[in-house]
């Protein structure tokens, strides 16, 4: 509420099939996007916890999705080697 996304400073930011995610508003767009069968593919920007959602959804819908994160891990909130051990035995990587 009362916040902003944040835009990294990335060539391409401003061009038309570019989203930022931060309301409900935000998601109905990615959302007729998406139903429109226009997109095939997608990039994140952002590996935390809003972008690894809209990444597993945009996946479930069919998309090819790319993730990038700025950090040398995705979900920086938690511990690396956490991580990779759940990466390791729990998680299907594609």
């Amino acid at each position: 509420p009362g916040g902003a996304a944040f835009v990294p400073p990335i060539p391409g930011k401003d061009l038309p099939k570019v989203y930022k995610l931060r309301s409900v508003a935000d998601t109905f767009q990615i959302k007729a996007l998406v139903d429109s069968k226009e997109a095939k593919r997608a990039a994140v920007i952002g590996g935390g916890f809003i972008g690894l959602e809209i990444a597993e959804n945009l996946c479930h819908r069919g998309l090819e999705v790319t993730i990038v994160e700025g950090v040398n891990q995705v979900f920086p909130p938690f511990d690396f080697e956490w991580l990779a051990w759940l990466r390791l035995n729990c998680l299907q990587m594609v």
